[in-house]
């Protein structure tokens, strides 16, 4: 598996999270 695709799936984890969390 590809580093770069792992960290982009990682980046959208990330980005969903942080957008679930927001005030």
């Amino acid at each position: 598996m590809p580093k770069s695709r792992f960290s982009a799936q990682i980046d959208l984890v990330r980005g969903d999270f942080e957008e679930k969390t927001k005030p």
